[in-house]
């Protein structure tokens, strides 16, 4: 695997090109002669360091420092020494870098009087002091200035919401203390005021300082160097109008180059002022005066100014208008709403404007006028009201005139209104006087005498009386008709309805007129009426009016029935009947009171207007239908009549006779015992039939669509029964009779179990033994099944196995046997060969003791043999030796055989296993040589020796 680490090339060290072994050769000689010599050399590639200079902390102090971090090992040396080239101790004298406090090289040099500063050398050692690496820096000049010192107390005030802060609300003021001076500032002390109108909440004072509002005296104490302190101070608005905060400098140790604790009113900046404005409201006839506050204000470069789009756009005005007017002494006299501001070329002010003042339209009472009222003499007291509409300002309102969001609808001084009636010289009440105890929105100290009168209301805002509104009212009272009405009450539903009425008065001039009222928006014009056909809705109170015209003013008086329509009773409940045909009626009866019963039968029992109470079918008790007839349907009437003699609407009721459903079609069906059964069916009618399956013997009742399929362990015949319904109308037929046949299953036939050798040839059949000889046969082999016996191999040794049934034909029904197993087994021929073992040689004289070997046997196996090339039987010519059993060496035949002719003899040997089953072997005894011994004689040669 190729590493990573970087090669080493020594023709880059020498910077030229050389052969390997001379670079090599030469950097042998360099390396012995360092670990010899006192000098080091340059390293290459460099160390790496870091090195951060540290300027003295005066312009005299000698404490300027040096610091190296940033090298590759804390066991690398270093040390530095001033100038451009190194000049400080060896590898021997230098510091261990990390025996250094923090990497300090050194802490104690001076700082340099010139640009660009002193130069210094910093050498850092390697671990084995063999090379090392410089680096010269500059430790820079620093430019010492001094700054003047003095204090400069310097004030702003702030304040939280900005703009129109409403009467009642708080405001957040914030007075900033700021030293922009050179140097600490003591003994500070600043005074702040407010205007009457704001009320002093609480204060957050700045941590170290204290606050009096008795005194209104800020404790600041010290306050360092471009230090910042606030004192939060909170007012609620309490007048309408402007309010002014101011805070200024009371108080310094040292001297304020550009202040004078204490004055006021200079162009200082150790003091600051806020105004707060407060909307003013304005009604019809204000005036408001803005003009500079204190004793001699000076109006020097003043120019007032007015907006109507809530400050967005303010325009200079002068001269006086509808609106305003600039007086002679330059105040302002505000006339109408608006903003107005004023700016001055000279002073403090901002330049967005002076004490800006919102004034917005005031709340007054805006009254309805109460409806003019008419009644008629006698009548019960009435109050006259008017409603004060005024409800304050809203979100909308707030948006509109430019104020904070937060406006409540009515300010501490506006929403409360005073109230009173007046006498308005009418015919009846000729005066302009006030009504006393009538303070009120209401007017309820009316008079009961008849004629016409006529009043006043007055509303005025008590803390702003020039808010104020006015409205009027006419008050008549009219003289009464008396009628008196008549009605045939109690009727009941259906019946009709006679109305009268009479006046018992005097008429009034001009005539009376007539008018009823009454329930379902019944209304008639004149004196009388009759309703037909009352219902329900006729039921309650009827109001005649007797009424008459005076003065263009409409008067009436009434009187009051009752009716009481008694209802008509519920219909009876009658429910529909449905019977079969043939089944038993009972009489038709319907839910009711008890005797109250009328029935009618259409058309025979016609309806009529009264019931029948003279006939057994018309009282009470209702028909007995017939069910022996054609299916169909029979109407029939039923009311009932209660205690008060009305008589209910009929309620119908059907008789209908449902058809007698036929027999489902069913069929017998025949099991074999044993066999598994399907379930029992039956065919219904089309159109919506069930079926009620009664199982054997009618002892089961089931309403599924197929009956538990019958069992077949018991052989002979079943009954079952099985009726069909209706499925709308439940109508049952008669019972179909439903026979199911167990036929006897015959027994699995007897069978012969073949056994052959391997390869045997086989019967032809296999055999098995019908129980009947009407039953049929038949085999089943790798489960195909054939009426023919098949014939059983032998090719190969195992069991096979065949399965043989009968079958008993019932009509069309077979009812076959269980499988009978038959095996047909084949057992395996033995497995053996002979080995020859020729007759031995005594110099030439054959010894005559030749013998035969079996191999490859069992030891169950046993051998019969003979002389000869085919097994003879033990009755053969020459005869076969009787079977025996094998010894462990095989050796089945006496070891004296006789040495053969020179064509060799042949033996065969029958070999027989447990089994039974036998296979023949035949080996040949070769002819033995014994004149050549080996069997072969090399042809001799003879030569002459001597």
């Amino acid at each position: 695997m190729k590493n990573n680490y970087f090669k080493i090339r020594p023709w880059s060290v020498l910077e030229r090109d050389k052969s390997i072994g001379r670079v090599l050769l030469l950097l042998s000689v360099l390396m012995l002669f360092a670990h010899f010599s006192t000098f080091a050399q340059a390293c290459d590639p460099k160390l790496a360091m870091t090195i951060v200079t540290v300027d003295a902390t005066s312009e005299t102090a000698n404490n300027a420092k040096i610091r190296l971090s940033g090298l590759p090992s804390n066991a690398l040396k270093v040390g530095y020494s001033s100038g451009t080239t190194y000049t400080g101790p060896d590898f021997a004298s230098a510091d261990v870098w990390s025996s250094l406090d923090s990497g300090y090289v050194t802490k104690d040099r001076p700082t340099p009087t010139s640009a660009p500063g002193a130069p210094y050398t910093v050498r850092v050692y390697n671990a084995g002091g063999s090379c090392f690496t410089d680096s010269t820096f500059y430790l820079p000049y620093v430019n010492w200035t001094f700054t003047p010192q003095f204090v400069d107390i310097m004030a702003t005030i702030t304040r939280t919401p900005a703009g129109d802060v409403p009467m009642g609300s708080d405001v957040s003021v914030f007075v900033h203390v700021k030293n922009d001076g050179s140097i600490k500032a003591t003994g500070v002390e600043f005074t702040v005021n407010y205007a009457a109108g704001l009320t002093f909440v609480s204060d957050s004072a700045a941590t170290g300082t204290t606050y009096s509002d008795a005194t209104k005296k800020w404790i600041i104490g010290e306050l360092a160097a471009g230090a910042t302190i606030t004192l939060k101070m909170v007012y609620t608005v309490t007048t309408r109008g402007i309010k002014e905060v101011n805070a200024y400098n009371t108080a310094l140790t040292e001297i304020d180059v550009d202040s004078s604790p204490g004055s006021i009113g200079a162009v200082e900046d150790d003091q600051g002022q806020i105004c707060i404005s407060t909307h003013l409201d304005y009604c019809d006839g204000d005036e408001f005066t803005f003009e500079l506050a204190g004793a001699t204000p000076d109006y020097t470069g003043v120019t007032w100014l007015r907006s109507v789009d809530n400050g967005v756009n303010f325009t200079a005005i002068t001269g006086s208008t509808a609106d305003y007017e600039i007086t002679a002494a330059n105040h302002l006299i505000i006339k109408k709403p608006g903003d107005y501001k004023y700016e001055k070329t000279t002073g403090s002010c901002p330049s967005d404007g002076c004490c800006p003042v919102k004034v917005i339209p005031g709340l007054p009472p805006i009254l309805t006028k109460p409806t003019d009222v008419v009644i008629c003499f006698g009548a019960p007291d009435t109050t006259i009201s008017s409603a004060n509409t005024q409800l304050g300002y809203t979100t909308t309102s707030n948006t509109l005139y430019g104020i904070q969001p937060t406006l409540p609808p009515f300010l501490s001084d506006q929403g409360v209104f005073e109230y009173k009636w007046y006498n308005d010289n009418g015919l009846s009440n000729p005066t302009t006087d006030s009504i006393p105890g009538q303070t009120s929105l209401k007017l309820t100290n009316l008079p009961k005498a008849v004629g016409v009168y006529n009043y006043k209301l007055i509303s005025v805002q008590t803390g702003h009386t020039s808010c104020n509104d006015t409205t009027e009212v006419i008050y008549k009272v009219n003289e009464l008709p008396v009628p008196v009405a008549t009605i045939n009450s109690p009727v009941c539903q259906e019946d009709t309805i006679f109305l009268r009425a009479t006046n018992t008065a005097v008429n009034p001039t001009p005539g009376i007129t007539w008018s009823w009222e009454g329930p379902a928006s019944y209304t008639h014009a004149d004196s009388s009426d009759r309703i037909l056909n009352a219902q329900p809705v006729n039921a309650g109170q009827y109001i005649v009016t007797a009424g008459y015209t005076l003065n263009g003013i409409g008067c009436s008086n009434k009187d009051t029935v009752d009716l009481v329509v008694n209802l008509l009773p519920a219909p009876p409940n009658a429910i529909d009947t449905t019977y079969c045909q043939l089944i038993d009626p009972k009489r038709l009866s319907a839910l009711g009171t008890a005797d109250s019963l009328r029935w009618y039968k259409s058309p025979t029992y016609l309806f009529t207007d009264k019931p029948d109470t003279t006939t057994r079918i018309g009282y009470n008790v209702g028909p007995l239908p017939q069910t022996n007839v054609s299916a169909g349907t029979t109407i029939y009437f039923v009311t009932q009549v209660d205690a008060n003699g009305c008589q209910s609407h009929p309620d119908t009721l059907k008789v209908t006779i449902d058809e007698k459903p036929a027999l489902p079609t069913v069929k017998d069906i025949a099991y074999c015992e044993g066999y598994p059964s399907n379930p029992l069916t039956a065919t219904t009618l089309p159109g919506g039939y069930g079926l009620i399956w009664y199982g054997l013997n009618k002892t089961d009742r089931d309403t599924a669509a197929t009956y538990a399929a019958p069992p077949t362990e018991v052989i002979g015949t079943f009954s079952y029964y099985v009726s069909q319904y209706n499925l709308a109308s439940n109508c049952q037929s008669d019972s179909a009779k439903l026979d199911v046949y167990i036929k006897d299953t015959p027994d699995a036939p007897a069978v012969t179990e073949p056994v052959y050798c391997l390869n045997a040839t086989p019967v032809d059949t296999l055999i098995a033994v019908r129980s009947l000889p009407t039953n049929s046969l038949k085999y089943y082999f790798n489960g195909t099944g054939t009426s023919v016996s098949p014939t059983p191999s032998t090719a190969m040794a195992g069991a096979t196995w065949y399965y043989v049934t009968q079958t008993t034909k019932y009509d069309t029904l077979l009812c076959e046997s269980p499988q009978q197993p038959l095996k047909v087994l084949v057992n395996p021929l033995p497995v053996a060969t002979i080995i020859p073992v020729s007759a031995l040689c005594l110099g030439t004289a054959s010894q005559n003791n030749g013998y035969l070997i079996l191999n490859r046997f069992r030891d169950s196996d046993q051998v019969s043999w003979n002389v000869g090339s085919t097994y003879n039987g033990l009755s053969g010519t020459p005869a076969s030796t009787a079977f025996a059993s094998l010894p462990a060496s095989g050796i089945f035949t006496p070891q004296n055989l006789a040495n053969p002719a020179a064509a060799g003899q042949d033996y065969t040997a029958r070999v027989k296993n447990s089994f039974g089953c036998t296979i023949d072997v035949t080996a040949t005894l070769t002819f033995k040589d014994c004149t050549c011994p080996g069997g072969y004689c090399e042809p001799a040669q003879v030569t002459k020796t001597k």
